[in-house]
């Protein structure tokens, strides 16, 4: 975890908060008076005149200035006001205070690089900059209006540290090189130019400007948004990756949210910032989000270092459910505690932040509290991500729900019921496969809702020669669904909503090291081959040689036609009636097969069936072509 304490640090610290009184540490550098239940003084971290700014709670542990935002606990004053790190400040509060904690001398930080040091200090004076431009520029006027309109005050704009970046991007950085005396070459560590390329204007120009702060409260990048009619740019002009800021290991909110998180023993992980604000709008102040990635064992790290419940509530669109199952999964590895926001609601909202505009604070907390665990939530995700008009698909949410069913419990029966209305499966057809399962390896939680084999490939060898050519129709198919999984993002959220499996065995195979691959990086709209080879030549797979072969010929694949989300959407609706064929096929020769075999069958009804089969797919077949005709037709027309 980059520039993070091991947890070994973080229990130490803790010790440290938990032994030493915030009013004692703060009182030893600023004069205080009590003002009710806190004291007040003048901030040490600006040229302060009202003594009402700067207030320390002794029942929260924690001091904050309303002028200029500083704010955290006792370890962060005595760091900020010493200039030193959180192993000198602890060591320092000892020392204040007259505590003995002999571990604390077992702890030794390798020395920061300056270079990141130089960084923390440039993006905390643009971070600055970007809010007075906000409030005390004619020009802001108009972003701070955007921002009320949304519904956020002024304290919470401040308490996010929201600013604005001036239309004229040259502005900044004529402040930061002659007023701040910074060179070019250090304010390039920041991202907010291009040296290299000659670009000396503030990327984040003309936008509102969310800071990003990582775990110790230092500001590290930026995410900055259009607003008004800037209706043809990007929405979001992000910082790159810097020295300081690597998106895929950075937590949004983590610094605040980590104490309120250990006072309330729960913390919610969120998909984006505005999700982040709305609930502490609601009320909610123990709150993270991910920064536009997969999550990551960087995120877990920070999380477990909490030792409390994470409670998940990624967006309730499929990209997001599926996010939420892929935390789930790594949790459970950890055995870490956690539970899930409900995901059947009754609302076509998203997420917090369109919950809140839309219905409001109180329906945000309730949503928010409604909490249920993996099974139940379960059945709700494989009813929105998941076909379950397809028997295959059916049959996977049995097989998934037989280790709760078989348990005999009181729960049993109601999965077995909730099982049954969402298939629409009877509920001894149900009991009959649980019963057939019992002996069978199931897979493992993790991998089960992901790993889906429509048809197995044994059951197919015996009715090879008949279905050759059907067979290498549906290979085909396949093998361009997986050109455009790896080319473009947008096809593989399509294909993870509307089919998430192959019938071949290896391009299943290939399909899961991808997405095993896109949750260990920062997902880009295209694959990087070459990183994907290398992906899977470091793993165990025994089959990887092969899989590497056809990898190489997927990607070298003739597309007949440019991805478009209708492209993909026509490839698995005809995958999916090439499968239904097959299934048929297989029913079929199985039936037939069991009638000669059962001496006291009658020939004439095994002949008759024989010949109703042949003429059904006989027809099957001609309604193929067609169809097939006519969607050639109109691609002439």
């Amino acid at each position: 975890m980059k520039n993070s304490t091991i947890s070994k640090e973080n229990n130490i610290f803790d010790l440290v908060r938990s032994k030493c009184n915030i009013v004692d540490v703060v009182s030893h550098y600023v004069k205080l008076t009590q003002k009710g239940r806190n004291y007040v003084g003048l901030c040490p971290f600006h040229d302060d005149k009202n003594l009402g700014n700067f207030s320390v709670s002794p029942e929260k542990q924690i001091f904050n200035c309303f002028a200029c935002n500083t704010k955290g606990d006792a370890l962060t004053f005595v760091k900020k006001i010493e200039n030193i790190s959180y192993l000198d400040a602890a060591k320092k509060i000892c020392e204040i205070e007259g505590i003995t904690i002999p571990e604390l001398d077992n702890i030794s930080y390798k020395k920061i690089d300056p270079k990141l040091e130089k960084a923390y200090e440039i993006l905390s004076d643009i971070s600055n900059f970007y809010s007075l431009s906000l409030f005390q520029s004619k020009e802001g006027e108009k972003a701070l209006e955007y921002l009320h309109k949304r519904g956020l005050s002024d304290e919470i704009i401040r308490k996010f540290s929201i600013g604005y970046s001036l239309n004229d991007g040259t502005k900044i950085i004529d402040f930061l090189t002659k007023e701040k005396k910074y060179s070019l070459q250090d304010i390039d560590l920041t991202g907010i130019i291009d040296l290299k390329n000659n670009s000396l204007s503030d990327k984040n120009h003309g936008r509102i400007a969310f800071s990003i702060k990582n775990e110790e409260g230092k500001v590290v990048g930026f995410s900055c948004r259009i607003f008004g009619e800037m209706k043809s740019e990007s929405k979001y002009v992000n910082t790159p990756s810097t020295i300081a800021f690597n998106k895929s290991s950075i937590l949004y909110n983590f610094s605040e949210a980590q104490y309120n998180a250990r006072k309330v023993n729960y913390i919610y992980v969120l998909e984006g910032f505005m999700d982040v604000i709305a609930c502490y709008r609601a009320g909610e102040t123990s709150c993270v989000a991910l920064m536009g990635t997969a999550f990551t064992k960087e995120h877990l790290e920070f999380l477990k270092s909490l030792g409390v419940e994470i409670r998940i509530c990624l967006d309730l669109d499929n990209p997001g459910q599926i996010g939420d199952k892929r935390i789930v999964d790594m949790l459970e590895k950890e055995h870490i505690s956690y539970l899930l926001v409900d995901n059947d609601v009754d609302f076509k909202y998203k997420d917090c932040d369109e919950i809140i505009t839309n219905l409001g604070a109180e329906r945000l907390k309730k949503y928010l509290n409604t909490l249920i665990d993996l099974p139940r939530w379960m059945i709700n995700y494989f009813k929105k991500t998941t076909d379950l008009s397809n028997i295959i698909n059916k049959q996977k949410m049995v097989e998934y729900f037989a280790k709760y069913i078989s348990r005999g419990d009181v729960l049993a029966e109601y999965y077995l019921h909730l099982v049954a209305d969402a298939t629409g499966l009877s509920e001894n057809s149900i009991i009959n496969t649980v019963n057939e399962l019992k002996d069978k390896t199931i897979e493992p939680v993790e991998k089960s809702y992901e790993k889906i084999e429509p048809v197995s490939n044994k059951q197919i060898v015996s009715n090879l020669t008949k279905i050759n050519l059907k067979e290498r129709r549906l290979l085909n198919l396949e093998s361009q669904v997986l050109y455009y999984l790896l080319k473009e993002k947008d096809a593989r959220i399509e294909f993870i909503s509307k089919m998430n499996c192959f019938y071949s065995k290896n391009f299943e195979d290939l399909y899961n090291l991808i997405l095993s691959y896109l949750q260990d990086v920062d997902e880009s709209e295209s694959i990087e081959i070459g990183e994907l080879i290398k992906y899977i030549e470091k793993t165990e797979n025994k089959d990887k040689n092969k899989l590497l072969d056809i990898l190489n010929r997927i990607d070298k694949l003739k597309v007949r036609d440019p991805y478009s989300r209708e492209t993909i959407d026509e490839l698995i609706t005809s995958i999916k009636k090439e499968l239904a064929l097959l299934t048929i096929n297989q029913s079929n020769d199985e039936l037939i097969s069991k009638l000669a075999d059962n001496p006291d069958s009658n020939a004439e009804i095994l002949e008759l069936l024989s010949s109703k089969i042949h003429k059904k797919a006989q027809l099957v077949e001609s309604r193929r072509k067609s169809n097939g005709n006519n969607q050639t037709k109109k691609k002439v027309d």
